[in-house]
């Protein structure tokens, strides 16, 4: 929706100090000399501390040079020194609007309408608010009394359109456009809405086109730039995205929004140091930004900086907390919210995130299976079940619920339920790690012929799985067979040391059980070895130890691994079973 900045304009008396420069702040501000404005402005100000109009006008001059919190803090002082000013009202009805408070400004918006009955721009711009809480008929109706106050009015054309539109009304929306951009063939913000929509309908091209027009008319025009880019990067001409937000970024340094964009660019074109840059910048102008910290998050997860992504993510979560509670029934907003708290690892906060978005949207699989998740990290495995089956129930064919009731099955011993549903999941599109942990199951079971079949298939599509590898090794060892050709031939250690080939080479006897067993101990405490040495390595320690008839060292280890919950769910259950079979003594 569009806009105009409300400034007053008052006579001026050259025998007044304050009023001459609060006159000359008016004529520069109308110029587009903002900074020259506000010089003047601060001057009334100063011979005049309570004049309204000069707060009210210094912060539209702010707001042209788009420095909004200052913008907003002189509308805010203008209503504190006059709660009836109409301008006041309507300039800080529209940044509360901008900033998610609809609530708020349809209230400053009501106020003002009481004042001024005949101000189409009061109606037009509490439209915009009603909108973005998807009030549409009562948005409709503001919109349309402000084209009977203002009959020919372009822009409000073009907020019908656009209103239209997300009413479903499409063939309507685009006959207002018609309209508006008759009224005024050089309506930058016309094209530059149409080009909007026609974006939101997938239709690029067309959208390109409009923004193109729009950039003609008024190239200082920042948002034309910045929804062009979006459709660049929908399109898949990343370049022509980068060009264009750091065009954004020129004509509005604090322009964070597009820096994260850009960010979100550089991250899939594999440039995580430049993604990095613009999210950091963006964090640095707002420490509170939470899908900068989201993103900042999943580039450090990406790059193997698993603390530095929890600590982000906890971040964004409680960044989340300010949108939420100024629009606490955005369904976006709770789902971001609550998946920043599952990434952060703070399931307290993700179960009771979860529940709030399931509240407003019942009927989506998803958020049933992450807050699955999230009770199962509290130890709460029957609650988990619950949440699966809620999710299979709405899609039968949700895999990530299927994997996840599996998982639980497995957990709790419940063995037979979870061989059927990894047998449903085997032959999809998981790359063959249904039948990895099936293989897993059957290992728990002690049907080991079963596991080494399964495990086999799993190589079909992974024959470098070294971790496979090594799980072959232990069920051919309990089946009284030698290893096999391949494994024998495998690669010895490569000079990163992996723990999956350390491993292979301590069952092979390549490399002694102390030196391995040692490198993982001093990994523990190492958070930068975590990933090339992780928690499962214990497994297979205890296995080399029950294999070489050493019961004490193999309860040590599987037992430990048992009940690390930080470790791998597949190695729990497989210790804890392995644990289960060893002799009391």
């Amino acid at each position: 929706m569009m806009f105009a900045v409300c400034a007053s304009a008052q006579p001026v008396s050259p025998a007044d100090p304050a009023a001459a420069a609060f006159g000359r702040g008016a004529i520069l501000a109308k110029d587009g000399k903002f900074e020259a404005a506000i010089k003047e402005f601060d001057e009334a100000i100063r011979l005049k501390p309570g004049n309204a109009m000069a707060y009210n006008d210094r912060g539209a001059a702010y707001e042209g040079l788009h420095q909004e919190s200052r913008a907003e803090s002189d509308y805010e002082q203008a209503l504190s020194l006059d709660p009836q000013l109409p301008d006041a009202l309507y300039n800080l009805g529209r940044m509360r609007a901008r900033h998610g408070g609809f609530v708020e400004a349809v209230s400053y918006f009501n106020h003002l309408i009481t004042l001024k009955p005949d101000m189409p721009e009061a109606f037009k711009e509490r439209g915009f608010a009603l909108f973005r809480m998807k009030s549409y008929m009562l948005a409709l109706q503001d919109i349309e009394q402000a084209l009977k106050l203002k009959p020919d009015d372009p822009e409000v054309y073009a907020d019908r359109a656009i209103l239209r539109h997300a009413m479903g009304q499409d063939r309507l929306a685009f006959d207002d456009f018609d309209r508006a951009l008759k009224l005024k063939p050089d309506l930058a913000q016309g094209y530059d809405a149409r080009g909007t929509v026609y974006s939101e309908l997938e239709r690029y091209e067309r959208a390109i086109s409009d923004f193109d027009q729009a950039i003609k008319l008024k190239p200082d025009q920042y948002f034309s730039y910045f929804n062009r880019a979006a459709a660049y990067a929908k399109l898949g001409k990343p370049g022509r995205a980068i060009a264009d937000y750091g065009e954004v970024i020129k004509l509005v340094p604090g322009y964070l929004t597009a820096m994260v964009n850009r960010a979100a660019i550089y991250r899939d074109l594999g440039q995580p140091q430049l993604a990095l840059a613009d999210l950091n910048r963006a964090i640095e102008g707002n420490p509170q930004f939470a899908n900068a910290l989201r993103d900042r998050a999943k580039l450090y997860k990406e790059n193997n900086r698993p603390d530095l992504a929890v600590a982000d993510f906890s971040r964004a979560r409680d960044a989340y907390d300010i949108g939420v509670s100024v629009r606490p029934d955005d369904l976006e907003l709770l789902t971001s919210r609550a998946d920043a708290a599952y990434e952060a690892k703070r399931w307290r906060n993700a179960i009771a995130d979860y529940s709030k978005v399931i509240e407003r949207d019942p009927k989506t699989a998803a958020p049933y299976v992450r807050r699955a998740e999230s009770y199962t990290n509290t130890g709460d495995f029957a609650a988990g079940l619950t949440d699966t089956e809620a999710a299979l129930n709405l899609d039968r064919r949700n895999r990530d619920a299927r994997y996840f009731r599996a998982y639980l099955n497995r957990a709790i011993g419940n063995y037979e339920a979870a061989l059927k549903d990894y047998g449903d999941l085997t032959g999809g599109e998981d790359n063959g790690t249904a039948y990895l942990q099936r293989g897993i199951v059957y290992f728990c079971m002690g049907k080991y012929t079963e596991a080494e079949s399964d495990f086999r298939k799993y190589l079909e599509s992974h024959s470098n799985d070294v971790w496979t590898h090594n799980w072959i090794h232990v069920v051919r060892v309990k089946r009284g067979l030698a290893d096999d050709p391949v494994y024998i031939a495998l690669p010895s250690s490569p000079l990163d040391r992996l723990a999956r080939y350390e491993i292979a080479n301590m069952f092979r006897g390549k490399t002694p059980f102390e030196e391995v067993s040692a490198r993982m101990i001093a990994s523990r405490s190492d958070p930068a070895q975590k990933v090339n040495w992780p928690c499962s390595s214990g497994f297979f320690l205890g296995e080399y130890k029950l294999e070489h008839g050493d019961l004490a060292g193999a309860k040590t280890y599987l037992g430990e691994v048992a009940a690390d919950t930080t470790c791998s769910s597949g190695i729990v259950a497989a210790a804890a079973a392995e644990s289960k079979r060893l002799p009391a003594n």
